[in-house]
């Protein structure tokens, strides 16, 4: 075994669990004030709407098509999206920690951090978002020491299972 396979799953578990603390944090912090993300859509909307204040001046933080999408697409569905991010930033979250579904929750999580640096919030985005591409681009190795890899190695013909098996060639 050489250094390359055997560095990887280890780099990709460190950062999997890195992201996926930072995920669910944010969404039980979401979670824990219900009046103001669950039962009101007060927070979301606000921080929508002042984003969307930010898509002026010469160098703005927000894009003109950005703002536009906020008003008119997602302040509106503001209720729903308060939903989706508390419990979004949740799931995502400790699907990572759990190396369950990770292609799927880096993606998910991508575009949550997209659409937030896209609203002028940089934080930890810029972060989360590089080491997820990054943990994209590991493949299989992100997910090694987690629910999928496991299943990989318990059950190698499952459709979470990339063996020669599963992609044989027609004669």
């Amino acid at each position: 075994m050489n250094t390359v396979t055997t560095w990887r799953p280890w780099l990709g578990l460190v950062l999997r669990l890195y992201i996926g603390y930072q995920w669910v944090q944010a969404g039980f912090e979401k979670l824990s004030q219900p009046s103001a993300w669950l039962s009101s859509d007060a927070a979301i909307k606000g921080f929508m709407a002042h984003a969307a204040t930010l898509a002026v001046g010469a160098h703005p933080s927000v894009t003109s098509w950005y703002a536009w999408l906020l008003q008119h697409l997602f302040i509106p569905l503001a209720p729903l999206m308060s939903y989706l991010v508390a419990f979004g930033e949740t799931l995502v979250g400790i699907a990572l920690i759990l190396g369950l579904w990770t292609r799927l929750s880096l993606w998910l999580g991508s575009v949550m951090n997209l659409n937030y640096m896209l609203a002028g919030s940089s934080s930890t985005n810029p972060v989360m978002f590089t080491i997820a591409l990054f943990l994209l681009w590991l493949g299989e190795d992100t997910d090694r020491f987690g629910v999928m890899g496991y299943l990989r190695t318990r059950h190698p013909g499952s459709p979470h299972s990339v063996t020669p098996s599963t992609h044989a060639h027609a004669s």
